[in-house]
Formats: C-alpha cells, structure tokens, sequence
C-alpha cells in the first residue's frame, strides 16, 4: 500500500486566519490541490489532514494521489510496521457519540469531553491494531473548537490530539486504519493517525 504524505504552505496571516477559524474554507484549500473526483472526492482519493502551526503553518496531507499542484510530497508505505515495534503516535480526533434526537429523524453528534472517555474512545477505534498497557502512555490536549460553515450549513467539531506511545498489534491492520483514518470529521482536519518508530 503506497500513500502521498505532503505538506501545503499557507502563506499570510489573512489566509491563515481564514483557514484557522472555518474548517469548511481549509476543507475546500485542501481539496483544490488535488485532482477532481466523483461522489465524494476525499474518501475516493484517501485525503486526511491537520492543520500544524509549528515550522511554518501548513496542512499535513495524507492521500491515495499526488496533489496536482507542487508541493513537498513524499511517498511512504504503513506496511513496513512490524508486531511488538514500539512507536509514537499523533492524531487529532474528533471523540463523540451519536445521540438520538426527539421528534428528528437525525441523531446528533454529542463530544465526548471527559479525558478518561476520550482515551477509551481512542483505545476502541485502534483496537487490535496498536495498544498501550501504561494509562499514562497519551497525552490529551484540552478540546478545541471548530467552527465553518457552508451557506445555512453549519458545523461544529471539538478537536482533541493525542500523543502517545505503543506498540504494534497487528501491522497489516495498523496500515489499514492509518490509511483510513480514525474516527468522524475527516473531511475538517480529524483522522489523520500519524505514527513513527522510537
């Protein structure tokens, strides 16, 4: 299995402000640095990403296809992870539930805030695939609110990263999740499960 790992510049403070406070402008960014595809572009070409501000703010850019535009890419393959390798992990997820909605057909998606939940939730999205025996071995970071919205549509995510150490379960399975991502709002900034070995 062959992914595209790049990372995408933003240049001023304008567009970074833009794309800092509306997840549906930086989906949209994203998205315009890639090919066109059909029902849904960002599953079909295997995009996840995160905003990072250290070194410089850009989106870091998982994906199936190269970008169409140039752009630091690299190519790596997840397969190469081997059982018991022990390694470090970074994600931003999006830890919630789904909840039933009185008199609306829709459930609504509730944010799991509590850091003992949020790990749990973690641990069953990378069940059989990479585990942890030390409650301490993650790290959470305080939720973080984002907002974008698109004409009426409104969306609202509380993003939390996890960093943590762990070692390798089962690697095929591993690769599998790493390159489709963890958990809901993928396609604003969530999922991207990035891991090295120590």
């Amino acid at each position: 299995m062959t992914l595209h790992l790049s990372r995408i510049p933003i240049t001023g403070d304008r567009l970074r402000y833009q794309l800092s406070s509306d997840v549906y402008a930086a989906h949209r960014f994203v998205m315009r640095h890639f090919p066109v595809a059909n029902k849904d572009p960002r599953s079909e070409l295997g995009i996840l990403w995160r905003f990072e501000e250290h070194n410089r703010p850009h989106f870091l850019v998982q994906s199936l296809v190269l970008p169409t535009t140039e752009v630091e890419s690299k190519t790596f393959d997840p397969i190469v992870l081997v059982e018991d390798m022990t390694v470090r992990f970074l994600l931003v997820a999006n830890p919630s539930r789904k909840q039933k909605r009185e008199g609306r057909p829709n459930s609504a998606r509730i944010g799991i805030h509590n850091e003992e939940t949020q790990i749990a939730w973690l641990k069953s999205r990378l069940a059989n695939s990479l585990e942890w025996a030390d409650p301490g071995a993650v790290r959470v970071s305080e939720p973080r609110r984002l907002h974008g919205r698109r004409g009426t549509q409104r969306v609202v995510i509380d993003a939390v990263t996890f960093d943590g150490v762990g070692h390798v379960v089962d690697a095929t399975r591993l690769a599998g999740v790493i390159a489709r991502g963890v958990g809901p709002g993928k396609a604003f900034g969530c999922g991207l499960l990035s891991v090295s070995r120590v």
